[in-house]
């Protein structure tokens, strides 16, 4: 039970540090993008050693597929990510009404005219698809490397560099959820292309990675 309860914890300090920075810098994509990828460090750097550390729904599903972690774990491990994610939002949304930033911009995902970018839907979905691929593979493949946490938080800094203008934090199902409950709309009817890009992700991600790690 506690690694489930430390996915809950990581989930819930990534969206609420990670998306309350973008919201009080204004957007700024350099902090916002730089203060993701160092809380991710970080945070794989203290519970790893408890438990896996994945705050991504992706990468749980990933590992079932290559048979790193059961069903029921991946099942408990998505579970506990959204609903921590759903918590430090809830958290963020409270506070941020609080003040004068509102809560009409938490790094949603979108697409069309509702994104900064005005990218269609194809779009948006193969933007997502494609960093989560990426993202997906890059921790199958350099989990057991020596300074993992590191690389993985760098590849997670460039991910979101390029990703944030095009259709908001990519690559983070459960993170992406979480903003859309509290916003609805749009927000929430859109949602189903990311999560529809990062199952499919997260089988392709696998995949490449049997096929590499096996030949």
């Amino acid at each position: 039970m506690k690694k489930y309860l430390l996915e809950f914890f990581g989930s819930s300090l990534f969206v609420f540090f990670g998306t309350g920075i973008g919201v009080v810098s204004g957007g700024d994509l350099f902090l916002t993008s730089l203060s993701c990828g160092v809380l991710y460090t970080l945070e794989r750097y203290l519970f790893s050693s408890v438990c896996n550390c994945h705050l991504n729904t992706a990468v749980s599903i990933s590992h079932a597929f290559v048979h790193k972690m059961s069903v029921r774990d991946c099942f408990y491990y998505s579970l506990f990510q959204i609903l921590g994610s759903i918590t430090g939002m809830f958290l963020l949304f409270f506070l941020l009404s609080e003040t004068n930033f509102g809560t009409a911009e938490l790094c949603v995902n979108y697409y069309g005219e509702m994104s900064v970018s005005g990218i269609s839907c194809f779009g948006a979905f193969l933007v997502e698809f494609l960093l989560t691929t990426l993202f997906v593979f890059l921790f199958l493949m350099m989990e057991k490397k020596k300074y993992f946490d590191i690389l993985i938080g760098s590849c997670l800094f460039l991910l979101f560099l390029f990703g944030i203008p095009l259709i908001g934090m990519p690559s983070f199902f459960a993170r992406s959820l979480a903003p859309a409950i509290f916003l609805g709309g749009a927000a929430f009817s859109e949602i189903w292309v990311f999560l529809l890009a990062d199952l499919s992700a997260s089988v392709v991600a696998s995949y490449l990675f049997c096929k590499i790690s096996h030949k």
